[in-house]
């Protein structure tokens, strides 16, 4: 069932004594297939975009990049219809990462012109069919239309973009509370040519994360999350990063991390051990 609750407030005291009301109703759950946008079309470059709103992980957006620098997605509200949003979510397709978008614009239409919403840059995903949510600098105004130009995906010898969902949303980003910017551990000791697991962030509502100095070859910081990634080339000595991130409000924060880098020692034998469970792991731990 739906439920409407109206407040009425006593207008004594004031003239006159008149007041008006307006109220949008919008659908989130249980109305159909697409329960957010049902008046939404949506189309790409080449393909059609439905798959990007019909709220199935399991099925996604594909686009070749064959003789294109970038591919584009548009979404548009109908009845004239607008909508203000301050985050929009990616779901990644159930395809490997390579084709997983690294870099984009978002652009809103409306009758003044086209503005540019937001712009993202070296951003990785990790897992399949799992959300992630952006939150632009440019809070502009109310649009009709939306258009994501996906410019870079993870491998461009792959030469084409998966995206599972596209979300957008008008969030109440007051409520967030977030922890201080930090990293566990916040220091790490890496050996050349050895994969390490990334150092976690304090939450995951912190987006668009830079780092200075540069990074020693090899390794790079992905922006929508903080993860450290890729596998360090050659020494360098402990030295202290400033890492920069983005608060869901707009505002930015930092923190510092710590990071040595040395060769394998001499007379040493460089390997690595990978673990698995095949049969009744009950009491592994």
């Amino acid at each position: 069932s739906n439920h409407i609750i109206v407040a009425f407030v006593s207008a004594a005291g004031f003239t006159p004594s008149t007041l008006q009301s307006d109220m949008t109703l919008r659908f989130d759950s249980s109305s159909g297939s697409n329960p957010q946008y049902w008046d939404i079309t949506s189309y790409g470059s080449k393909n059609d975009g439905s798959a990007l709103l019909d709220l199935n992980p399991s099925t996604y957006y594909y686009e070749s990049r064959s003789g294109f620098l970038s591919q584009s997605v548009t979404l548009t509200l109908g009845n004239n219809r607008m909508m203000y949003v301050n985050k929009y979510c990616f779901v990644t397709s159930p395809m490997n990462e390579a084709s997983d978008p690294t870099a984009w614009t978002l652009f809103g239409i409306n009758s003044q012109g086209t503005y540019t919403i937001d712009t993202q840059e070296n951003c990785h995903f990790q897992e399949r069919k799992t959300k992630y949510c952006f939150y632009p600098l440019q809070q502009l105004s109310l649009f009709s239309t939306y258009r994501l130009t996906l410019t870079q995906n993870a491998n461009t010898e792959i030469g084409s973009f998966a995206l599972a969902e596209f979300q957008l949303l008008n969030a109440d980003l007051s409520q967030i509370e977030l922890p201080a910017l930090s990293f566990s551990p916040s220091s790490l000791d890496l050996i050349t040519g050895i994969s390490f697991t990334s150092p976690t962030v304090s939450s995951p509502y912190y987006t668009r994360f830079s780092i200075s100095p540069q990074l020693p070859e090899g390794l790079y910081l992905s922006s929508n999350d903080g993860r450290l990634l890729g596998v360090a080339q050659i020494e360098k000595e402990a030295t202290q990063y400033t890492i920069t991130a983005q608060t869901p409000q707009g505002g930015e924060t930092r923190t510092t991390l710590t990071l040595k880098v040395s060769r394998c020692p001499a007379g040493s034998v460089q390997f690595q051990l990978r673990v698995s469970c095949v049969s009744d792991c009950s009491d592994c731990s």
